[in-house]
């Protein structure tokens, strides 16, 4: 049947169906294999689906940033709520001035606390760190996450209240794990 032969001929490509991942490896001059890397360093480093779903949705370019939402037709303008600029992808999660304010600030906080020399850029913050390291790659989706919620509920983004957020949610999963040990 054609649409045997239509699947078929889908398992046999060597590029992926969707053109998120492919623009993202042309992008960042990167081979597709690394691309898919970061969706696995993801999963590896979390079991929170709704982390896993928002770095899926980064490498696919489909993160609700104003520059999609006004592609989309959801929203009439792809300006940035706190500066003004071209709110795409790299603005709306590195560039924007808040944004790019409190990556440093948790460069520095990690620096300090794990005595290391890290620098993050937008390439490291979208495909994670290379080599992989279980807890930046956490550290770096809960930032992510982080940013998304605040930008999505236009609140302002801010270093200490990440801590915060962070310090709860580590003491839940502790508790989660405490309470079901098999899981």
């Amino acid at each position: 049947s054609d649409q045997r032969k239509l699947w078929y001929i889908s398992i046999k490509q060597k590029e992926p169906f969707a053109p998120g991942p492919s623009k993202l490896a042309t992008y960042f001059r990167v081979d597709p294999h690394i691309i898919r890397r970061s969706l696995v360093q993801a999963r590896k480093a979390t079991k929170n689906s709704k982390l896993i779903e928002m770095q899926f949705k980064i490498i696919h370019r489909i993160l609700a940033c104003n520059e999609y939402l006004h592609r989309t037709k959801i929203r009439n303008d792809s300006f940035c709520n706190s500066c003004q600029s071209h709110d795409d992808l790299e603005h709306f999660l590195f560039a924007c001035p808040q944004t790019h304010a409190f990556w440093e600030q948790l460069v520095i906080h990690y620096n300090q606390i794990q005595n290391t020399n890290l620098l993050l850029d937008f390439k490291t913050i979208i495909l994670g760190p290379k080599p992989s390291n279980k807890l930046l790659v956490g550290l770096i989706l809960h930032g992510k996450w982080y940013i998304y919620s605040s930008k999505i509920a236009t609140s302002p983004i801010s270093f200490d209240s990440f801590l915060v957020k962070l310090q709860y949610y580590l003491l839940v999963e502790k508790m989660g794990i405490l309470i079901n040990p098999l899981n």
